[in-house]
């Protein structure tokens, strides 16, 4: 699941830029959980952990705050015999992006998120 969030994108999702002028200086994932390295001009560096499936739900919530749904399932690939994730986004009903497949479903929405940062919210 190594580099499947960005650090704009953490940015974005918990207003780190906007609201409590933070900036993400790096990113580690370890087990169920990220770690948010971040720095305040204030404060210094500092460390921030989030389980993997709550930062996912943040992800959802501020994709519908955009009025985007990000729909998301677990299945089992046939083919490949493993099971796998796919994450889409949504706007008006209309499909808006295409599927995007990871080994978690968490890892499928972060994809689906990061592709709304880089096509809605650069318009």
């Amino acid at each position: 699941m190594k580099n499947t969030i960005s650090k704009e994108l953490i940015n974005s999702v918990m207003n780190y830029n906007d609201e409590s002028n933070r900036t993400t200086d790096n990113i580690k994932i370890k087990d169920n959980k990220i770690e948010i390295y971040y720095s305040h001009p204030d404060f210094g560096e500092d460390l921030e952990a989030i389980n993997i499936h709550e930062l996912a739900n943040v992800c959802k919530e501020w994709a519908y705050n955009k009025e985007i749904i990000i729909e998301s399932a677990i299945w089992f690939n046939a083919p490949l015999m493993e099971k796998m994730a796919r994450a889409k986004a949504k706007c008006n009903n209309e499909d808006e992006s295409p599927y995007f497949i990871g080994l978690s479903e968490p890892e499928a929405i972060f994809k689906a998120c990061q592709w709304i940062l880089d096509n809605k919210d650069k318009k």
